[in-house]
């Protein structure tokens, strides 16, 4: 089977030295840490077959988490300039909770000894639930709704697990659509304070042509908020 080196040429020199593995395997053997080689893989088998990529199984992005220097700043910026819905929720399962550091290990090498410090431990935590701040029990989590998707809100420094391997303020570049002309939000914009960067530009959308304005939020995010250009664009957004 041929593969067709030119997919993949950063990787070409390490995976020329690799067999196949059996026919109908889409890995190669000793590269499962290299994505960028899995994938040419994968491509080059549905090469191989003639058949097309897999449908896409993703209907639509439900929420993205912005990790941000302030909770405040950036509540206020965007249900102010953008008019966001504000939205606190639970953490259901606690994932910023901390264990005790003096309670993650038991100390002592007897057996029954181990078990009553293990009681202690349980005993502990149960009382760290009970006494939980009324914050937490009605809801401390931030997030920032728009029609049926939502920004959740991670502080710098103070995630919930599991996040992203670098979460890091201000690597943000989004692009939002909006029903209002762009004359009107460059005039909200301007009213709010809020710097244009650079629009109204033609664009690309995922769906059609669209014309963008570019700002940025209070952790330096690119916001790229547009309109679409025709009308079958706009149907389908609304749809």
């Amino acid at each position: 089977m041929s593969f067709p080196w030119e997919l993949c040429s950063q990787h070409s020199s390490a995976l020329g030295t690799r067999k196949w593995l059996a026919e109908g395997d889409s890995v190669l053997s000793g590269c499962f840490a290299e994505l960028a080689c899995l994938h040419c893989v994968q491509m080059a088998f549905w090469q191989e077959k003639r058949e097309g990529p897999q449908p896409c199984l993703i209907r639509r992005l439900d929420h993205l988490v912005l990790t941000v220097k302030s909770i405040e700043d950036t509540v206020g910026f965007y249900s102010k300039v953008l008019g966001m819905e504000v939205v606190t929720f639970k953490s259901e399962d606690f994932r910023n909770c901390q264990p005790m550091a003096h309670l993650t290990e038991c100390p002592v090498s007897d057996i029954s000894q181990q078990q009553l410090c293990q009681r202690q431990v349980q005993k502990t935590l149960q009382q760290e639930i009970m006494e939980e701040p009324a914050s937490r029990a009605e809801g401390n989590r931030k997030a920032l709704r728009f029609g049926n998707q939502k920004f959740n809100l991670h502080e710098a420094g103070k995630e919930f697990e599991p996040k992203a391997r670098r979460p890091v303020p201000g690597s943000i570049d989004v692009c939002l659509i909006t029903d209002t002309s762009l004359d009107q939000l460059v005039g909200h914009l301007k009213a709010c304070g809020v710097t244009i960067e650079e629009g109204p530009v033609p664009r690309t959308g995922a769906i059609g042509p669209i014309t963008s304005i570019y700002f940025r939020d209070p952790d330096e995010n690119l916001i790229e908020v547009s309109n679409y250009s025709t009308d079958l664009a706009v149907d389908r957004v609304k749809h």
